[in-house]
C-alpha cells in the first residue's frame, strides 16, 4: 500500500484562511507609536488611554465615543487606534474632521509624520514630494480625508476604520439634507467589525453630540485611588463652600468667592471618603492606577470594578476632564475655575475645556413685574444720555408694517443705558431716528454711530439694503444690515463682519469692483451669545455691572417690554431659545436689546479696553470709542445730512490709535 503523506498548507495558504490573530492596541501604541515630532507615546503620562484602546480591540463593542476638555490628546488617541489597526490588519480607513482646513492638518502636518517616526510603518510612506493632504494612500492600505459641509467627501465610501474629530464643531452646509455627522456614522456601516471611534470637547448642553452618545454609551468615568484610604472616585471640582464635600478645594473669602492668585496658591484636593489631603506631587501616581467605571459600577476596596453598565451594549463611552491632564496642575484648574466665574463666556470655555462636559445656559425664570423692579433704577430722562455712556448704538428690527427701535448707551465695562425705545411706522421714522442728535448728561450732545437693522425677513430685504445704502455714510455714522446666525455655529464669536454684496443697485462709484459697496458691510449676530448675554444681564447680573444693563425709571409701567424680554427661554431638550407664548406676546424688543449689545461690539471690535479714558467732545457729532474705522464729523450751526455729506467737515481725531485708521 501507497502512504500518502497528509497536505499540510504553506504559511500563506494559512494566512487566508486562519482569522487574524487579535492585535492588542495599547502595547503596540507603547512600543511603536510616536509623535509627529518623533517622540514615542508617553503611556505614563496618558494612561487612561488604555481603557479606551481595550475598547477598541473587544469585537463587541463597535462604536466609541470620547468626550474630553482640550489638550488631553483625543485626536492622537484616534490617529494611533487607526495607526495600528492598518499596521495589524489593512483595511479602507477615514479620518473625518469638521472642515477641510482641518482635516488636511491632521493628515498632512500629523498623520504622514506619524506614519514615518515609527518603525512598523516607515517603510510603507512615499516620498514627502507624493503625500497627499486629503488622503493616505500606501502599499496596502487607505485613508479617506472627509469634512462637514462636503457631503462629496462623506459619501460613496465603505470604511472599516473611522475617527471622527471635534464632531460638535461639524457644519451643515445649505445643500444638505441630513446632519453631516449622520452622514459620517452611517459610512462603512453594513461592515460586520468596522470600528468607528468619534471625539470632541462638548459644547452646549442640548447641542452637543458628543455628550449625547457619551450619555447614550457606557459612560464611564475615570476614578482613581486615595493614598491614604484608597477609595476610588472621579476627580472633580468642588465648587461650594464645604470643604468636607471633597474634591478640588482653595480658599475663599467669607461671600464664598475666589481671587484667581490665592486660588491657585492654596489649591489642594480633597478625598471624599477620608478627608486627607492629595498633594500635587501625589497626582500623577494615583492617575496612573485609574479604573474606567462605567454608569451602574463601581470600585471596590480591592480596586476591582464590580458591577454591569447600565447603557452596557456596543457603544462605549467615556469622559475626562484636566484635572487628569499631565500638563494641567491642581493649581493651574483652581485658577481657571476662578477666572471663568462672572461672565457666560467664561464658565462656558470653563465647562467645555477644562472640565470637558457641555455648558448648560441659565433658564430664566421670573415675573415681568420684578423685571422690571430690578432694571428700571436709573434716574435720567428718557430720551438722554446718561453721563458714564461714551459711545451710541441704535438697533432696528424690521416687522411687515412697522418697525421696533432702541438706543443704547454704553460706557467702558459693557454696560448697556436704555435711551429710549419705541415703534414706528415708515422708513422716514426710522431715518429721522437714526439721525437724532441725543442730549448728553455732559452737555455735548451725542449721535449713534452704529446703526443695525434686521435683514432676516425675506419680504422687506431688499428694503432693508437700499435703507442701509441710502443712508450709510462711509466715514461713520454706519448703517449696517445683520443677520442671525444659526443657534450654536459661531463659537464665543459674538459678530462676524463681511462685505456686502451689491444685489439691489448701483454703488455709484466706478471704480469699486461691481459686488463691493463703499463702506457697508453686513453684520453676523451670535444668536447664542447675545441670548445668553440678555438673560445673565436680566437674571445674574445686578444693574452697573460689566455688562449688564440699566433702564430709566420712567418705563417702569411698560409692561410689553418686560413682556417680551421674558417671552424666550432657554430649553434644554431643543438646545437653544425657544418662544413661551408664541401666539400673542412678540420678542421684538428683546432682539433690538440684542442687536444694540451687537453694534456696540461691532464698534469697539470686542476690545473695550481700547475705550478712551474720557469721551471726546465737540459741538456735535462725537466719538466716544477705539473703531477700526472713524472720522470725527464736526457740526457747526448745519443739520446732520451736510455733516455727515461734506468732506469738509470731517476732522482727523487727536487719539494716536484712531488717527489713521480708514
Amino acid at each position: 500500500m501507497i502512504e500518502i503523506a497528509p497536505y499540510v498548507p504553506d504559511s500563506r495558504t494559512l494566512d487566508c484562511i486562519l482569522p487574524i490573530e487579535p492585535i492588542n492596541t495599547w502595547e503596540w501604541m507603547k512600543e511603536n507609536s510616536y509623535t509627529k515630532k518623533g517622540v514615542p507615546f508617553n503611556y505614563f503620562d496618558y494612561p487612561w488611554v488604555k481603557g479606551i484602546a481595550e475598547a477598541w480591540d473587544n469585537p463587541d463593542v463597535k462604536r466609541i465615543f470620547f468626550m474630553a476638555g482640550s489638550r488631553l490628546g483625543k485626536t492622537e488617541d484616534g490617529l494611533s487606534f487607526m495607526h495600528a489597526a492598518q499596521d495589524h490588519n489593512p483595511d479602507v480607513g477615514m479620518i473625518i474632521g469638521p472642515d477641510q482646513k482641518i482635516v488636511e492638518e491632521t493628515i498632512g502636518d500629523r498623520f504622514w509624520p506619524m506614519l514615518e517616526k515609527s518603525p512598523k510603518t516607515r517603510g510603507l510612506c512615499p516620498h514627502p514630494s507624493r503625500r497627499a493632504k486629503q488622503k493616505v494612500k500606501t502599499a496596502t492600505f487607505t485613508i479617506y480625508g472627509a469634512w462637514s459641509g462636503s457631503p462629496a467627501t462623506l459619501g460613496d465610501k465603505d470604511p472599516r476604520y473611522l475617527a471622527l474629530f471635534e464632531i460638535d464643531k461639524y457644519t451643515k452646509d445649505k445643500s444638505e439634507e441630513s446632519d453631516p455627522f449622520n452622514l459620517a456614522m452611517a459610512r462603512g456601516a453594513e461592515i460586520p467589525d468596522r470600528k468607528l471611534y468619534a471625539e470632541s470637547t462638548p459644547t452646549i448642553e442640548g447641542r452637543s453630540r458628543i455628550a449625547k452618545y457619551v450619555a447614550l454609551g457606557t459612560n464611564r468615568r475615570f476614578h482613581v485611588p486615595c493614598p491614604h484610604c484608597g477609595h476610588h472616585q472621579e476627580l472633580v471640582w468642588n465648587e461650594g463652600t464645604d470643604r468636607s464635600a471633597g474634591g478640588l478645594w482653595w480658599d475663599r473669602d467669607e461671600n464664598g468667592n475666589a481671587n484667581p492668585n490665592v486660588a491657585a496658591s492654596t489649591a489642594v484636593y480633597i478625598c471624599i471618603e477620608c478627608g486627607d489631603e492629595i498633594k500635587e506631587e501625589q497626582r500623577r501616581a494615583i492617575i496612573s492606577r485609574g479604573v474606567w467605571c462605567a454608569e451602574g459600577q463601581y470600585v471596590d476596596d480591592d480596586g476591582k470594578l464590580v458591577g454591569r453598565p447600565v447603557n452596557d451594549g456596543s457603544d462605549e463611552s467615556f469622559q475626562i476632564s484636566r484635572l487628569y491632564g499631565p500638563t494641567f496642575s491642581f493649581s493651574e484648574c483652581a485658577k481657571a475655575y476662578a477666572e471663568s466665574r462672572g461672565t457666560p463666556e467664561g464658565e462656558q470655555s470653563f465647562e467645555n475645556d477644562w472640565r470637558g462636559m457641555p455648558w448648560v445656559p441659565l433658564v430664566v425664570q421670573m415675573q415681568a413685574e420684578d423685571l422690571a423692579k430690578k432694571l428700571c433704577v436709573g434716574d435720567w430722562d428718557v430720551g438722554t444720555v446718561p453721563k458714564p455712556c461714551v459711545f451710541v448704538t441704535t438697533a432696528v428690527d424690521v416687522q411687515l408694517d412697522h418697525f421696533v427701535l432702541g438706543t443704547f448707551g454704553w460706557d467702558r465695562q459693557a454696560t448697556g443705558y436704555l435711551i429710549r425705545h419705541d415703534t414706528v411706522p415708515s422708513w422716514n421714522d426710522v431715518e429721522a431716528w437714526l439721525k437724532t442728535p441725543w442730549p448728553h448728561e455732559d452737555g455735548h450732545p451725542i449721535f449713534s454711530l452704529i446703526n443695525l437693522v434686521d435683514s432676516k425677513d425675506g419680504n422687506r430685504q431688499e428694503e432693508v439694503f437700499s435703507f442701509c445704502m441710502s443712508v450709510n455714510n462711509p466715514r461713520s455714522p454706519w448703517t449696517w444690515p445683520l443677520e442671525g446666525a444659526r443657534y450654536g455655529h459661531m463659537g464665543v464669536k459674538m459678530f462676524n463682519k463681511r462685505e456686502l454684496e451689491n444685489k439691489f443697485g448701483s454703488n455709484g462709484n466706478k471704480k469699486k469692483r461691481k459686488n463691493e459697496i463703499a463702506g457697508l458691510h453686513c453684520i453676523q449676530v451670535n444668536t447664542m451669545m447675545t441670548q445668553n448675554w440678555l438673560d445673565n444681564a436680566m437674571v445674574r447680573r445686578m444693574p452697573g455691572d460689566p455688562m449688564s444693563i440699566i433702564l430709566p425709571r420712567q418705563i417702569i409701567g411698560d409692561t410689553d417690554l418686560f413682556d417680551q424680554l421674558l417671552n424666550e427661554r432657554y430649553d434644554p431638550r431643543e438646545g437653544k431659545h425657544v418662544r413661551i407664548d408664541e401666539s400673542t406676546i412678540p420678542v421684538d424688543f428683546r432682539d433690538v436689546f440684542r442687536y444694540s449689545r451687537t453694534a456696540a461690539e461691532v464698534f469697539t471690535n470686542g476690545r473695550w479696553e481700547r475705550l478712551p479714558k474720557d469721551r471726546p467732545v465737540s459741538s456735535g457729532l462725537n466719538v466716544g470709542a477705539a473703531s477700526q474705522q472713524f472720522q470725527t464729523p464736526r457740526v457747526i450751526n448745519a443739520d446732520l445730512d451736510d455733516a455727515v455729506t461734506k468732506p469738509g467737515f470731517i476732522r482727523k481725531p487727536k487719539n494716536p490709535f484712531l488717527r489713521g485708521r480708514r
